[in-house]
């Protein structure tokens, strides 16, 4: 075993769920990393591995510091980075005031690489290695974004947006050139040293049934690409969505018809959803990128009440054994509602079917991918050594 590097402070990490199985947790108070170049060789107890040091090898000891997985991000829009914190009453006014005049600027291939890079940095600044990721409609915000990640040697999973209508017409493409873009991206892209691709129909109602068929094909012909979109994030929205699409039984449904419900498929959101819904969720396989609840809370505000009533749609998602994962909020910045305990990211962790371990978990395994915009205890917001300190991978 040959070792370059040895890392001593406490150590987290896990092998299963610690839902469904106690000793899948695995921590280590004072423990030891040992690596070759950039490969772990070993790790645990310090006092148990110890005697693999080899002489020339100075341990860098950090008390008090926690070295753990890299976060995993299952949601986040990487042109939004512009836009943080922008206020509006709903969804749909959201996008017409500041995401499509934003997303606009993408067209320019210096001005996504710029925004990607920033982009890319703050992820890692935090301790996130690994995010499913929206780019625009415009390819070039794709190739921009995956040749940064590629800069960092990050695990990066994205892709161009797919829009041919209900939006302004410099954002729209059509059903043939999106599906040849997505096509040509994936070819490009997918399985590119560590880049992975999403084909990404950015929600029912702003794609034509041809485009969404299309993107259910692509599914089908590349069936190890990963699927993201959006769904049931507000009542106004299913309603909408319901009447372009009349012959659906449901919002979730509308992707269902085409393919595009199937192992590696990540839907954002899934707020209202009905319990066939769940069940299509858990039979497909396919996962939901829960948002830290507090923000859904600011912008539902049918699922502040209390006590327990805000809690029940993820109740509901467990006992169907859905799949769960965590994604931030980036362009909306709410507030959490009066007098609620908010902790890692601004999640609530009032519920009593989801640990902590469980959320940690959510944002470090790969099997079950999600993250948040979790903060380093040993330091501050600033501090550009979190990542190291949080994050090994």
């Amino acid at each position: 075993m040959t070792i370059t590097l040895a890392l001593r402070a406490s150590l987290l990490h896990y092998t299963d769920d610690p839902a469904f199985k106690e000793d899948g947790i695995h921590w280590h108070a004072d423990g030891l990393l040992l690596l070759d170049d950039e490969k772990i060789v070993a790790a645990g107890d310090y006092t148990a591995l110890k005697h693999l040091l080899p002489d020339d090898v100075v341990v860098k000891h950090y008390p008090g510091k926690i070295i753990m997985p890299g976060f995993i991000d299952t949601h986040i829009h990487y042109p939004q980075t512009d836009m943080i914190a922008s206020p509006a009453p709903g969804l749909l006014p959201w996008l017409e005031q500041y995401t499509f005049p934003t997303e606009r600027q993408f067209q320019n291939p210096a001005h996504a690489n710029d925004v990607a890079s920033f982009f890319l940095d703050e992820l890692l600044r935090c301790g996130t290695t690994t995010a499913m990721v929206y780019c625009t409609v415009h390819p070039e915000s794709v190739d921009a974004f995956f040749t940064q990640s590629e800069k960092r040697h990050l695990r990066m999973v994205a892709g161009k947006v797919m829009m041919d209508r209900h939006c302004p017409e410099f954002l729209q493409d059509t059903a043939e050139s999106s599906a040849r873009d997505t096509e040509a991206l994936i070819q490009r892209w997918h399985n590119h040293g560590r880049q992975l691709y999403a084909i990404t129909p950015r929600f029912a109602p702003t794609s034509t049934p041809e485009q969404l068929h299309l993107a259910g094909e692509l599914a089908k012909q590349y069936p190890d690409t990963f699927i993201q979109t959006h769904v049931a994030e507000n009542k106004d929205e299913c309603s909408w969505a319901r009447s372009l699409f009349p012959n659906a039984r449901s919002y979730l449904d509308i992707y269902d018809q085409v393919g595009l419900m199937r192992p590696r498929a990540m839907y954002a959101h899934c707020i209202w959803l009905d319990d066939e819904d769940r069940r299509r969720m858990a039979e497909t396989q396919s996962v939901q990128a829960e948002r830290a609840l507090a923000a859904e809370q600011n912008l539902q505000p049918q699922l502040r009440p209390g006590p327990a009533s805000q809690l029940q749609p993820m109740q509901a998602f467990g006992q169907r054994l859905v799949q769960l994962a965590n994604g931030p909020s980036v362009g909306r910045q709410p507030q959490p509602a009066p007098k609620q305990r908010v902790g890692i990211g601004g999640q609530l962790l009032q519920s009593n079917s989801i640990s902590a371990w469980a959320r940690v978990l959510a944002c470090t395994s790969s099997n079950r991918t999600g993250a948040n915009d979790l903060r380093c205890t040993a330091h501050g917001p600033s501090s550009l050594s979190r990542a190291r300190c949080c994050g090994v991978g």
